[in-house]
């Protein structure tokens, strides 16, 4: 069984925790370790503060308690002995301070030291306070002893700021070691959340790119792949979804080729025997035929064209649905296929008293003949089909650049900018209305479009110069381009 996340939502959640759970468990380590440090160090520094201003107050009292005893030793008046007496307590009870502040061995020695002198010396000068006599020579000794006192508290003053840089600095250390364990700790984990996240990313981006390929091919007509999408169950369910439309799909283009496929040869049938007794009449074969009677077969011979026309469309989009071979065996005279396709329009021509204008150029282009004959056929049947009675089609034939370049414009409708790529499209038809009772099927363009692509030309749709009717250029080029 693997464990994997069920939907986008989970991957999405789950690759959000896996990137960002690292990096706030580094930083919640940095932090509680800088926390804990800062701590340690704001309580080592208020420690030597408060040493700093104990050894400080030790100093101002031995100061105070060295001019008491020279007061005394001076003038005996017995306050000052007081005044010294309750300053002898007042150092004892600093010195108990002094030792708990001080966490160093070498220092509680140095304090020691000093108590002991500082004992010794007080009970020397208590000794020599009995009598006026005593206050002598030996006296002035005792109370010098006393600036020896006020040198080692200056001393123990001094290590006091020692100690207080020491522990400012044990502290910045500690910052500073802080942020060298946050970056080591970031630069190890990095590289792996940059590696999560891309195999993240690639879960999440390798289904979609998937879904789009699918969705961009049925938008293609390409029903032949089957959709696969793997990722998370809600995903794959969509591709599933759209694998089962794929299918539907397939099987209506299916039934809809196999429907045109039908019908174009059922109606080929009676229209091939309809064109023929016409034919038989105008000929003459069950008698003369008068004026009227005439127009009127040539009436169905022409709309008998124009039906098989469209019946040729069907078969070729059709045929359009597999793989297309081009034959570009020959050069072909586009002025001349021009001409080949004008002869089957001859009479159309004539009964709408159609003028034709022409731009000749003599241009060969390698290309399959027939559907070549084909693109300009459906063009060429359009111009008529739009243009008014005693109108004007023009055909221009011209070299522009490397290529070879077919216009036709007609004094028609014309195309409105909106629909100039839309009636490219198949069954598409714009909106402008033809004469005639014979409708299109709106396949001619888009096998017109479609064979001139396969011959790597291009038809476009473009604004008559005129600023009436509608204008159709075909570009081909003039040497074979690899496919």
């Amino acid at each position: 069984m693997t464990l994997r996340p069920r939907t986008l939502l989970q991957l999405l959640l789950t690759g959000f925790t896996l990137t960002a759970l690292p990096l706030a468990i580094a930083l919640t380590t940095a932090v509680i370790y800088l926390d804990r440090a800062t701590e340690h160090g704001r309580e080592a520094v208020v420690i030597a503060a408060q040493y700093m201003r104990s050894s400080q107050k030790l100093v101002d009292q031995v100061t105070s308690l060295e001019r008491f005893a020279r007061q005394y030793h001076v003038i005996g008046d017995a306050a000052f002995l007081k005044l010294y007496q309750d300053r002898y307590g007042e150092i004892g009870q600093m010195l108990v301070t002094l030792r708990v502040f001080s966490d160093d061995a070498a220092n509680v020695a140095r304090i020691e030291t000093f108590a002991r002198e500082l004992g010794q010396l007080n009970a020397a000068f208590l000794e020599l306070t009995g009598s006026e006599d005593d206050r002598g020579t030996q006296s002035g000794r005792v109370i010098d002893g006393f600036a020896e006192l006020r040198r080692q508290a200056h001393e123990l003053r001094a290590l006091g700021q020692e100690l207080v840089s020491a522990s400012t600095d044990r502290l910045r250390e500690s910052a500073a070691l802080a942020d060298r364990m946050l970056f080591w700790q970031l630069a190890a984990l990095l590289p792996a959340v940059l590696a999560v996240g891309a195999g993240c990313v690639v879960l999440i981006i390798r289904p979609l790119r998937q879904l789009d390929r699918a969705i961009r091919g049925l938008g293609r007509g390409e029903f032949s792949n089957p959709i696969v999408v793997r990722g998370p169950d809600d995903l794959e369910s969509l591709g599933q979804t759209l694998e089962w439309t794929r299918q539907r799909l397939e099987a209506l283009e299916e039934q809809k080729s196999a429907f045109l496929r039908q019908i174009s040869h059922e109606l080929k049938t009676p229209l091939t025997s309809l064109r023929e007794g016409a034919s038989l009449l105008r000929d003459g074969t069950s008698g003369p035929l008068t004026e009227g009677q005439r127009e009127i077969v040539e009436v169905l011979l022409d709309n008998g064209r124009r039906l098989q026309r469209l019946i040729e469309n069907l078969l070729d989009y059709n045929r359009l649905q597999a793989p297309v071979q081009l034959d570009r065996q020959h050069a072909i005279a586009l002025d001349a296929l021009v001409d080949e396709v004008l002869e089957g329009h001859r009479m159309t021509l004539r009964r709408q008293r159609i003028a034709l204008a022409r731009e000749r150029a003599t241009i060969e282009v390698p290309g399959d003949r027939e559907k070549l004959r084909t693109v300009i056929d459906n063009l060429l049947s359009n111009a008529i089909k739009f243009s008014p009675p005693g109108a004007e089609v023009r055909i221009v034939v011209r070299h522009e650049a490397e290529r070879a370049v077919l216009e036709i414009l007609d004094a028609g409708p014309g195309v409105p900018g909106h629909e100039r790529e839309a009636i490219f499209e198949p069954f598409v038809q714009g909106h402008a209305k033809a004469a005639g009772h014979v409708k299109g099927t709106g396949l001619g363009l888009a096998i017109a479009r479609h064979f001139a692509r396969l011959h790597h030309g291009d038809l476009l749709a473009i604004p008559n110069p005129s600023g009436r009717g509608a204008c159709f250029r075909l570009e081909l080029p003039l040497a074979v381009v690899g496919d």
